[in-house]
This record gives C-alpha cells, structure tokens and sequence, in this order.
C-alpha cells in the first residue's frame, strides 16, 4: 500500500518548519524564492496533496463550492440535473474550486430541505430546485455564505432561473395561431414553478382571446404515469381539447401513451407539448413539441455568479431570468391539417 505524505514529511525532508510549508502551499510572499523552490521540489517528489479540511481550519477558506441536491435516488439520472452538472463543471474549469455534491439528510417534500447544513467547509453552495417556501433557503438567506439558486428565486440571493410565464405564454400563443380553441395544461407541482408555468398559460389564453376553461386544466406530478392519467381525465370531457401542454416533457410522454391508448393519433387528431427539450424528448414516438431551457447555460453562469460571490461578498444581488426556446418536432400540428 502506498504511503500516504503529510505536511511534517515535507517539512522534515525540505528542513523547514510546518508552517513555512503551508504559506508555500498558500502563496504567501512571506517565503523567499528560494526556500519555496526547495519545499516545492519536495512536494513533487512525495505527491504530496494537502488536506483540504485542514486547509480551510489554518486559512479559513476551502476552495469547495458545494452543489445541494435533494436525496430522491432518480435525481442524479435527471436530464436537466446533468446539463445543468455539465455547466457548473465547465465553467468551474477556470477558477482554483472543487465542487462537492451534497445530498442532506432530513429533506421533507413540503418544507424541503433540512433547515442548517452540516458545519463542514465549504465556500459556496449552489441549490437546485428548492421548494418556493424552501427553510433551508429562509435560513440562507440571514447568513453570510455565498449561495446561488438555480431554477429558483430569492429576494436576498444570487439566482439564476427560466423566464417560466413568459415560455408557457408563447406556448399557448403559438397554439393559439396555429388553430388550437381549446388547450389542455397538465400543471406540475405546487411549491416548484407551477404557479409561473400556469400564470403564463393563462396570460397566453387572454393575449389569444380565449377563455380561461378550469376543466382544460389538471395537476400531475411531473412523472410519465401522472401525465397519462392527467390525460385520460382531459380526454374524458364531453368537450376535449385539441392539443395537450404539459408542464414537463415525461408528463407530455405520459400524455401520447394515454392518447395512444384511448385511440387518439397524434398529432392528427391530438397535439401534444411538453416542456423541457429533455432526452426523451426526441425518443418518445412521435418526437415532442417543448420548450427547451438551457440547463447547461445555467449551470455556468451560476458558477461564475458563486464564484464572485465568494470573492467579493459585498457585491449587489445578482439575478438572471433566461428565456426559453420553443421547439417544433412532431407531436404537434396545425389544427385541421392532415
């Protein structure tokens, strides 16, 4: 087993003391040139690799910016969790940080995370997707630890977010032009972005001419077997709707296999939309209508605005809301059109 070098070891062998070895380690101008070639050389002889435990305890600083994800054991397979990953990684590529992935214990699905984090070091903390009423960001917010939100908002923090009302307004819009009277929306759940998703479904409706219809509208839970049976309910309407908008793209998914099931061909008789412009997106048959959020562009812009952060804690609040893309595939058509 190979041996593993502490910071005596380097001090011992350079013949200087420990703490000359962390200011080397440190870049500290209190070290002549000389006496940090030679500590330098002995690092790379040993490999050595100082602690980075130890080293926040002597210099207050960690270089970790933490990314907080909730402990669902689906997450880490998320389409959008790994794009938005793929952002912070390369972004993360130009700075002197590590990232860790912390998932904490206690997370509750209506008060959602643990209200304090464990007391190891960290920089900065990125959350993904906190609840609206999240304790952990209530608590956040009253510290002086630098966090960026992704795909959530704060008075107090730094966040990063899609432009959600306006993306399902241009949906609906969109729709709208192309023939479409009555349009079904599958929502997702209360306390993430459905209020904005179903705000925006309504001003499109309102821009369009048309009336707000409550039946045309139904809960799910972002999962594919919420949509199918968010569908079927739709679908069982004396008066159905001509196009289905979901709020997620599995939704959208679950909503082709309900129609499928009750004999609806899509899109000829049944448009579907989803949101997202996720993975399965273009897998699912016919390949879906969406909305695609830029997940990877988040992910690098919340890592620049940590980074800042972290650097300069006196910065104004830094807020970014992106637009999303609507993109046209093949479960959506023009109403009346073969």
């Amino acid at each position: 087993m190979m041996k593993t070098h502490s910071i005596k070891d380097v001090a011992r062998i350079a013949k200087v003391s420990t703490a000359t070895v962390s200011r080397v380690i440190n870049n500290s101008n209190l070290v002549d040139s000389w006496t940090r070639d030679r500590v330098l050389k002995v690092i790379k002889k040993l490999d050595y690799h100082p602690n980075l435990v130890a080293r926040s305890l002597i210099r207050g600083k960690s270089n970790l910016l933490t990314l907080i994800v909730p402990p669902e054991p689906n997450f880490f397979s998320a389409f959008y969790f790994r794009q938005i990953l793929c952002g912070i990684s390369h972004s993360l590529s130009k700075y002197p940080y590590r990232m860790m992935i912390y998932q904490p214990e206690g997370y509750d699905p209506k008060l959602g995370y643990p209200p304090h984090l464990d007391g190891f070091p960290m920089d900065g903390i990125f959350v993904i997707a906190p609840l609206l009423e999240d304790r952990l960001v209530k608590h956040l917010e009253k510290e002086k630890t630098p966090v960026v939100l992704i795909n959530a908002r704060s008075h107090v923090l730094d966040w990063i977010d899609l432009d959600n009302v306006s993306s399902a307004r241009e949906v609906v819009l969109a729709l709208s032009k192309m023939g479409h009277t009555r349009i079904g929306f599958i929502n997702g759940l209360e306390g993430y972005n459905a209020n904005a998703r179903l705000e925006g479904y309504k001003l499109g409706l309102e821009k369009s001419g048309l009336s707000y219809d409550p039946q045309l509208v139904t809960n799910g839970d972002y999962s594919l077997e919420k949509g199918f049976t968010a569908a079927k309910k739709l679908l069982s309407h004396s008066r159905k709707p001509t196009v289905i908008f979901a709020a997620n793209d599995l939704m959208a998914i679950g909503a082709i296999r309900a129609a499928h099931e009750l004999g609806f061909s899509v899109p000829r008789e049944l448009s579907i939309f989803g949101f997202d412009d996720s993975d399965a997106a273009t897998l699912s048959q016919p390949q879906l209508s969406t909305v695609r959020q830029p997940f990877f562009e988040m992910g690098e812009r919340a890592t620049d605005f940590l980074v800042s952060r972290v650097e300069n804690l006196k910065l104004p609040q830094k807020t970014i809301e992106l637009p999303g893309q609507l993109v046209f595939r093949q479960s959506s058509k023009e109403k009346g059109k073969n």
